[in-house]
């Protein structure tokens, strides 16, 4: 799983902007798909960014990371539902 920390908000009068710190819990890599990422019901967020979308196992170096999303200002950040899946390895041959 990831644990989430909201760690600063920024507002004005047409927008709001959220930074939330992301730390992987699992043994396992998780790609972060924040272009499905949604702020509400409907979908308050105006654009999103992450500092990588891949989380590296717990303990590992690359575990957690900072998700930065502007949103219009009725968005609320317990509504945030961010879609992962797990990276499997490939074999080479």
């Amino acid at each position: 799983g990831i644990t989430t920390r909201l760690v600063g908000i920024f507002s004005s009068e047409r927008m709001t902007g959220y930074i939330f710190e992301l730390a992987h819990t699992e043994k396992k890599s998780l790609y972060l798909n924040i272009q499905n990422l949604m702020l509400g019901d409907p979908n308050q967020a105006i654009v999103s960014s992450v500092d990588s979308p891949v989380l590296a196992p717990k303990g590992e170096a690359g575990s957690s990371t900072y998700l930065r999303v502007v949103a219009k200002p009725t968005a609320s950040p317990p509504q945030l539902v961010l879609p992962v899946q797990i990276v499997e390895k490939t074999l080479k041959k």
